[in-house]
């Protein structure tokens, strides 16, 4: 089983799903760690924008990420 290590460029914030309206709330909840759904969306992303070729397979049974299977989220230092 191999081992993604996600580094981050710059801050990384999670939040609820509230959308940020201008004049209202000045703050939001953090949501940490995030739904395992966020990260499996982000890898699906990465994959995708490194092999344009195959986003025409998305969603359907000759997507190259239908084995993406996500057995846990670990902070690592």
């Amino acid at each position: 089983m191999p081992i993604i290590k996600i580094e981050p460029l710059d801050t990384l914030f999670f939040k609820d799903g509230k959308p940020f309206s201008m004049g209202e709330d000045t703050y939001a909840e953090g949501i940490f760690p995030p739904p395992p759904s966020v990260i499996y969306g982000a890898l699906r992303t990465a994959y995708f924008s490194e092999h344009p070729t195959e986003f025409s397979k998305a969603n359907t049974v000759d997507d190259p990420t239908n084995d993406l299977e996500i057995k846990g989220l670990f902070l690592g230092f």
